[in-house]
């Protein structure tokens, strides 16, 4: 009859609906943009938990203070804190789908979001029950017991969803990393495997070029011949110094940039990205 009676509704309608409104102001200011994410798990519980409890006070505000023929039964489908019963309903079960499903709210503080959203939902309930003079207590209390039940299970089976979803997310992020790590370790050899001009124009498989001065090391020996030499000792001494060649090479290899790929008997495989094409050399040592 006179919407000047709810004015109190208004306000707090108003104001719930201000804290996400000015939630996405800061969200999208460059000034405050980085101490939003910084808080970020603080203000997404202040969004849920101011308008769950301004739409609490809304509808406990109604039955406290309208008339008995602005309230059930006289008036129910008509009733204010009927509709605010529902819009709290809506209220906390959206809250809990939104905390445990779509936001990014990590898991540890998922249990400590559900639990307050359940305690805030049940004080709202019973202190509607005590306000409710005029409604059987026992019909009250068994819609309370039913609606506090679905919470509690809406809750729970929203934050399993969302645990394997998150889990699931970690996951893939995991081996995304890893492959972009094992990315960045193949590119790093093959920096040392291939020249730089190499690197980053295509080239045909296999690669033939010619050098008019190159650099080469053999040591070389006849496999049978040593299977022969039937003197242990003899034999020993020649492995020592092959041994002592390879480690020359070695020497040499990495003091111009070489990479030793394998040694195997009297074969020793190298490559190198420090190879230059061309003339201009000071003198045949730098080519």
């Amino acid at each position: 009859a006179n919407w000047t009676t709810n004015r109190g509704q208004i306000s707090l309608a108003s104001s719930a609906l201000a804290v996400p409104f000015v939630t996405l102001v800061l969200c999208l200011a460059r000034q405050t943009n980085t101490w939003m994410r910084e808080h970020y798990h603080t203000i997404l519980m202040g969004n849920i938990f101011v308008v769950m409890i301004f739409c609490l006070g809304a509808g406990l505000w109604d039955q406290n203070n309208l008339g008995p023929s602005e309230i059930c039964p006289q008036a129910f489908y008509a009733c204010p804190h009927h509709a605010m019963d529902i819009s709290a309903i809506a209220t906390t079960w959206f809250s809990l789908a939104f905390t445990n499903l779509f936001s990014s709210c990590l898991v540890k503080y998922k249990p400590v979001i559900n639990a307050l959203i359940i305690f805030i939902f049940i004080v709202g309930v019973a202190a509607g029950i005590g306000l409710r003079g005029n409604v059987s207590s026992f019909a009250a209390g068994s819609i309370a017991v039913h609606l506090i039940c679905n919470t509690v299970v809406i809750a729970v089976g929203t934050f399993f969803v969302g645990y394997f979803g998150e889990k699931d997310f970690r996951s893939n992020l995991l081996e995304r990393s890893k492959l972009q790590n094992n990315t960045h370790l193949v590119e790093l050899l093959l920096e040392k495997l291939l020249p730089p001009r190499l690197l980053s124009t295509p080239f045909e498989v296999p690669l033939l070029e010619s050098f008019e001065a190159v650099a080469v090391l053999i040591v070389s020996f006849d496999r049978k011949a040593i299977q022969s030499i039937s003197n242990q000792s003899a034999r020993l001494n020649f492995f020592r110094l092959i041994n002592d060649i390879h480690c020359a090479f070695d020497e040499r290899v990495g003091a111009f940039g070489g990479h030793k790929i394998d040694s195997l008997d009297e074969h020793y495989v190298v490559v190198s990205g420090n190879v230059a094409h061309g003339g201009g050399f000071l003198d045949g040592e730098a080519q």
